[in-house]
């Protein structure tokens, strides 16, 4: 197959004199809402470049979301989420590139290998990863609202890293504390929460911490979210029709997947706390960050990583950040936002 390529001169932006992105069919790393991810290469550093579909140029809040994806990326550095490396314009369209580190898979990709379940120690360590993330999202008044297993990246030392920012939003300063309404879900319906799957959603960054208790659920059972209905119809004498409709408890509309879990298993209780259904009663990415850090000390934890010490050197308990890392990201997040 001929080989497809743009080269767009970078003119030291960045650090870098060029950009070639690659155009091919195998050049295709992902395909995302709105955009596909192709092999680029920034000089002679093999990076993936992220390009709005041709079909959508046209769509400006498409595009708008697009460019804000850029700049909230732009501005994030940390480990566990993917890094920003640069952006130029396409010469065609005038649109912006957003290029940024090659990843090995994603985390849906991930689960998908054997064995049957992750040994526990890197259960423990993923699910530290991407709450790392999103503490240090939530401390720089950011929401992603699309935390799904298709927006976690992983490296080949089984590091997870956070991405896809097109449903981020910023939260401004004068709304800090205040709930405001949108008017459609934002992200992925089966990591929802029950107040995001109203007519006329209202909700915080509780959004992602209950997102991020359905990946920990994931993570555990290595089976993709399939929740049951979210409301049922029951019968009662004292409504008209003779029925009503309510909803279902979020543990329950997911029982299928948490009862495969062992009640041993430590990381339950965490990811079942971020389940709740009232937001209020979920922790903090603060709290989360805590507890899922203090599984790393347990028996468990080390039994777990050395009856798999056969695994690569790099999926090791010391690849994760230590316990002085995670004390700097949450010791600065600042007071719930919203948006």
């Amino acid at each position: 197959m001929a080989s497809k390529e743009m080269c767009i001169s970078m003119g030291g932006q960045y650090g870098y004199q060029e950009v070639r992105i690659y155009q091919s069919e195998d050049s295709l790393l992902g395909t995302g809402s709105y955009g596909n991810v192709v092999k680029a290469k920034l000089d002679d550093l093999a990076c993936a470049a992220k390009i709005l579909h041709q079909v959508i140029f046209t769509g400006k809040s498409i595009v708008s979301r697009f460019d804000q994806e850029c700049t909230i990326l732009r501005d994030l550095k940390h480990p566990n989420i993917v890094q920003f490396l640069g952006m130029v314009n396409d010469p065609s369209s005038g649109h912006l590139i957003l290029l940024m580190e090659m990843m090995q898979q994603s985390l849906t990709q991930f689960l998908e290998l054997p064995p049957k379940l992750l040994p526990f120690y890197l259960q423990v360590n993923i699910s530290h990863d991407i709450a790392l993330a999103v503490a240090h999202l939530h401390r720089n008044r950011i929401l992603h609202r699309d935390l799904s297993s298709n927006n976690i990246l992983m490296t080949k030392g089984c590091q997870a890293k956070v991405t896809d920012f097109g449903m981020a939003k910023i939260a401004e300063s004068n709304r800090s504390m205040t709930r405001s309404r949108v008017t459609q879900c934002p992200g992925t319906l089966v990591y929802m929460p029950p107040e995001a799957l109203l007519t006329a959603p209202r909700y915080s960054e509780k959004l992602d911490i209950f997102s991020l208790g359905v990946l920990l659920i994931q993570i555990m059972t290595k089976k993709f979210p399939s929740p049951t209905n979210a409301q049922i119809t029951i019968e009662d004498d004292r409504s008209p029709t003779g029925e009503i409709i309510v909803p279902v408890e979020e543990v329950k509309r997911r029982k299928a997947d948490i009862e495969t879990i062992p009640k041993s298993n430590a990381l339950l209780p965490v990811a079942l706390s971020c389940l709740k259904d009232k937001h209020q009663e979920r922790p903090d990415a603060v709290q989360l960050c805590q507890c899922i850090e203090a599984l790393k000390t347990t028996p468990a934890h080390v039994e777990s990583s050395t009856q798999h010490s056969d695994l690569p050197s790099t999926c090791s308990p010391s690849s994760s950040p230590s316990a002085g890392q995670v004390e700097e990201e949450v010791n600065d997040i600042r007071p719930p936002i919203y948006a």
